[in-house]
């Protein structure tokens, strides 16, 4: 299934899901995403479970979650 819908990116480099999006994934507020570059575009999906609160950063460089 396959559903298209346009959202603006805010000053602060935000992006708002749709509610209808996130209560169909599972995502609760406060809840850690992981975001996946692929070759078509970004892929959003629950992070799993790790042992560090370090992310990777698509330059390479890794930072703490805030």
């Amino acid at each position: 299934m396959t559903i298209s819908i346009i959202r603006k990116i805010d000053n602060l480099g935000r992006l708002v899901l749709p509610k209808d999006y996130r209560e169909h994934y599972g995502f609760d507020a406060n809840e850690r995403l992981e975001i996946i570059a692929t070759e078509e575009g970004i892929l959003i999906k629950k992070s799993e479970a790790i042992s560090s609160d370090r992310i990777a950063c698509p330059n390479g460089i890794s930072s703490r979650a805030e």
